[in-house]
C-alpha cells in the first residue's frame, strides 16, 4: 500500500522532473528537494531507504547513509559524510530499484589557492658557512608533518647533503603555519663537538648549494606547490664575532615627523630575531607603537605618532645574527672563552649621544 501510494504521489519520472527540484547547499553539504507534496515529504522522512544517493562513477557500490528531515516546503537530505567538492552524485527517489525521480547533482568545487614562496631569509648572495637558520615564508598556511620528505639540501653536483637540519619531532612553524624555520644541526656547526668532528659542518666555505622544495609540499588545505622550487646558496667564511650595535648605521628621522627610522646592520642578521627583539622605546621604557619591517641587512620602523626626540632603540641581548652570535657571546666561541653579562642595550636616537648616523643609502653588510 505504501509503495503504491508513493508511486502514485510521485507520478512518472517525466511528470515529476518538471516540478521537483533538488539543489546542494554549499555551506552545509545538504540536499534540498522542493516541489513535493506534504504527504510525499512525510512518507520519505518515514522511509529514508526510498532515497538513494551515490557517487555517479561508483553506482552499484551501495548508497550513502542519509538523514532525512522535512519542513513545510522542503525535504532536506543530509549525507552522514561530507560530499566531495567537484564530484557528481546521483539522487534517486523510488522503491524496489525503480526510480520515480532521478537527477545528477554536482558539488561546487572549492577554490583552493596554490601556495607560493613569499620570501626566504637569509636571501643574500653569500651566507656564512656557520649559518644557523633558514626561514621560508609561504603565501598560505602549510600542512604540518611533511618537511622531512619535501625539503632537502643539494650540493652543486646534485648530491644530497646528509641530514643537514636538526630532525625535531615538532616542525618549527610560526602560529599561522606560514613561516618555516629550518635549523641546521648545531652539533655539526660548533667546532670541537662530536657531530662536527665526525660529520663536518653542513655548509662549507667556497661551495655552492641548492635548497630544494618538492612540488608535493602542500598547504593545510591540501593544495601542492605544483612545481619544484630551487633556491641557490653560496657559502662564504664563517661569522664568529660578537654582535656590536655600535657598528650599525642609523638614518635618523626629523623630530615632529613620522619619517621612518632605518637601521643598517654590519652583517647578515637573523630576520625573525630582529623583528621580535629590537624595539623603539620612550623615556620610561615603554614600547613606542609603530610598524616594524626587518630584512637580512636592515631594520625599519615607521612610528604611529610623530617623533618626540626622547626615543631610544632597545636591543634585547638575545638578538642573533644568522650564525647565532649575540651581544653576550659568539655562538661558536673558542673553547674556554668567557661570555659577557649584558642587559637590554638602549641606543640613543636623538641628542648629543645619538647613534652613528648615515645617509639614506643602504649600508652593505660586512661579508
Amino acid at each position: 500500500m505504501r509503495q503504491a501510494m508513493l508511486a502514485a504521489l510521485l507520478l512518472s519520472p517525466a511528470a515529476v522532473s518538471a516540478e521537483v527540484r533538488a539543489i546542494i547547499d554549499g555551506p552545509t553539504g545538504s540536499i534540498h528537494i522542493s516541489g513535493l507534496e506534504a504527504r510525499e515529504r512525510h512518507d520519505l522522512v518515514e522511509n529514508p531507504e526510498d532515497i538513494f544517493l551515490q557517487i555517479e562513477s561508483l553506482q552499484g557500490h551501495g548508497a550513502i547513509a542519509l538523514t532525512v528531515l522535512g519542513d513545510e516546503d522542503t525535504l532536506v537530505v543530509q549525507p552522514r559524510f561530507s560530499l566531495l567538492p567537484g564530484e557528481a552524485y546521483v539522487l534517486r527517489l523510488g522503491q524496489d530499484g525503480e526510480a520515480v525521480f532521478e537527477t545528477t547533482l554536482r558539488v561546487p568545487s572549492t577554490e583552493i589557492s596554490r601556495p607560493d614562496l613569499s620570501w626566504r631569509a637569509p636571501a643574500a648572495a653569500v651566507i656564512p658557512e656557520n649559518t644557523l637558520r633558514l626561514y621560508l615564508m609561504f603565501s598560505e598556511p602549510m600542512a604540518i608533518g611533511q618537511v622531512r620528505d619535501a625539503v632537502w639540501l643539494e650540493r652543486a653536483d646534485g648530491a644530497v647533503v646528509d641530514s643537514p637540519f636538526l630532525n625535531l619531532q615538532t616542525e618549527l612553524w610560526d602560529g599561522g603555519q606560514r613561516r618555516l624555520t629550518l635549523l641546521f644541526d648545531p652539533g655539526r656547526i660548533k667546532r670541537g663537538v662530536g657531530p662536527n668532528e665526525s660529520d663536518g659542518a653542513p655548509l662549507r666555505d667556497g661551495e655552492r648549494y641548492v635548497l630544494v622544495l618538492s612540488p608535493d609540499l602542500a598547504s593545510a588545505a591540501g593544495a601542492p606547490l605544483g612545481s619544484e622550487i630551487r633556491l641557490p646558496l653560496t657559502v662564504g667564511p664563517a661569522q664568529r664575532d660578537l654582535l656590536d650595535p655600535s657598528a650599525w648605521a642609523f638614518t635618523a628621522p626629523e623630530i615632529g615627523s613620522t619619517d621612518p627610522l632605518n637601521v643598517h646592520f654590519d652583517r647578515l642578521m637573523d630576520r625573525g630575531a630582529a623583528e621580535r627583539l629590537i624595539a623603539v622605546v620612550g623615556p620610561s621604557g615603554d614600547t613606542v607603537p609603530g610598524v616594524v619591517e626587518a630584512t637580512d641587512h636592515a631594520w625599519h620602523f615607521a612610528p604611529t605618532l610623530p617623533w618626540s626626540g626622547t626615543e631610544g632603540l632597545r636591543i634585547d641581548p638575545d638578538l642573533e645574527d644568522v650564525a647565532g652570535n649575540t651581544i653576550r657571546a659568539p655562538f661558536d666561541a673558542a673553547p674556554g672563552a668567557m661570555g659577557h653579562v649584558v642587559d637590554d642595550t638602549t641606543v640613543a636616537l636623538f641628542g648629543p649621544h645619538r647613534a652613528k648616523e648615515t645617509s639614506t643609502k643602504a649600508v652593505e653588510p660586512a661579508r
